[in-house]
């Protein structure tokens, strides 16, 4: 008898997903990612984590805890920041999600604090075109109007765990007993998170990219400098914040947009976008490699030949597609990376690839070298640095 399948959904902003992905785990419910690859190996005495995902072990501490998993309960859950699209409305769907002012913020820290909070907010989004704000607010109402989800916010698990994870389970119609609720709530820890860390990096002393923050809900209030950002993001969020208890006002019923079909909403993105029209040099070197991009949705349309960027922001967005390329089409992440030779280092390109994914499938020989030599010069500037600070000590 197959599986009962849920997913979990949240927005590809910081919002405390692993939070409940550890829980789960630690309950022994089969729950993977979306990937080109199997996360699990099945063995004689369970399922282990395949070599190729283990850097997650950097966000899940039960990965780090336990070495093999029983999965048994007949439940599996599938997390993705993914739009939706098949035959989705036929899968329960766990929608996690966090109040947009702090999650919004969460990101640009962990992925761009050197550019400004506004000016990545401004940054169109690579599979949009819309800016930060607006794919945000676009991605949660699309998901929000799946006819069986359930929606868990980040606040409600911060301020009460037992009671979030019993709603989950009771939403998946899954019976747990309160001690192994409450062990699995014990073993999720933002302290536990920060710890699996701090040993992953410990044994991978190359990945420098800290991703577990302190994660308190309503953070952005306490950010004078940013308030201007943040009250443009509750203007244009109000219907959504308010309907997640987000506002100064609750909705007693959370209604969401009724929403058509994404392409056309995704075609708004242009309108802004298009105020930056000058000439056509940055995406005609593009085009074979977005032309050949398979999907019901078109996240990377030609009208890319109208544009022109600054150097800085056309590689941040060729950034961007070649994640989204490595997930769907492995084969143009190379093209893709040759083209960002123009505006930068081709190897730094292939390094913030692997740092942000931790997959090494697609990578390629040129790929694979790149990565190897940051490792070796990250590893070197390490030992130097501990030997000097040996050295000082004694």
């Amino acid at each position: 008898m197959a599986n009962r399948k849920f997913l979990l959904v949240s927005p590809r902003e910081p919002s405390g997903a692993t939070w409940l992905i550890n829980c789960l785990l630690e309950l022994g419910v089969k729950t993977y990612r979306q990937s080109a690859r199997p996360m699990w190996r099945p063995t004689t005495l369970g399922f282990e984590l395949e070599s190729h995902e283990a850097i997650l072990r950097k966000w899940l501490p039960a990965l780090t805890d336990h070495a093999v998993f029983q999965f048994s309960n007949g439940i599996e859950v599938e997390w993705t920041h993914s739009w939706p699209r098949g035959a989705v409305e036929n899968i329960p769907v766990i929608y996690f999600v966090r109040d947009p002012r702090d999650a919004l913020f969460s990101r640009y820290k962990r992925e761009a604090p050197e550019v400004g909070f506004e000016a990545f907010l401004r940054f169109p989004d690579a599979q949009t075109l819309l800016d930060k704000v607006d794919t945000w607010k676009l991605f949660s109402a699309y998901w929000l109007n799946h006819p069986d989800r359930d929606v868990v916010r980040f606040e409600d698990y911060k301020l009460s765990p037992e009671d979030t994870l019993g709603k989950v389970l009771a939403f998946m119609k899954l019976d747990a007993k309160r001690a192994d609720i409450l062990s699995a709530i014990e073993n999720s820890t933002s302290e536990r998170a920060t710890s699996a860390e701090q040993k992953y990096r410990q044994e991978h002393p190359e990945d420098d990219q800290v991703i577990n923050r302190s994660g308190r809900a309503g953070e952005w209030r306490n950010l004078a400098s940013e308030q201007d950002a943040f009250a443009e993001i509750s203007r244009r969020c109000v219907e959504l914040t308010k309907a997640l208890g987000y506002g100064d006002t609750q909705s007693s019923n959370l209604k969401p947009p009724v929403l058509g079909s994404p392409v056309a909403s995704f075609r708004a993105g242009l309108s802004s976008f298009a105020e930056r029209v000058k000439t056509i040099d940055f995406a005609e070197s593009c085009l074979e490699a977005i032309d050949r991009i398979p999907g019901e949705i078109p996240r990377w349309p030609l009208v890319f030949a109208q544009f022109c960027l600054e150097s800085h922001e056309c590689r941040m967005l060729l950034e961007s597609l070649c994640e989204v390329a490595s997930n769907e089409s492995p084969e143009l992440v190379r093209p893709l990376v040759q083209i960002y030779g123009k505006y930068g280092d081709e190897s730094d390109c292939y390094w913030k690839l692997y740092r942000r994914t931790g997959r090494r499938i697609f990578l390629g020989r040129a790929g694979i070298k790149a990565v190897v030599n940051h490792i070796a010069i990250r590893v070197k500037n390490w030992i130097l640095t501990n030997r000097d600070e040996a050295r000082f000590s004694g």
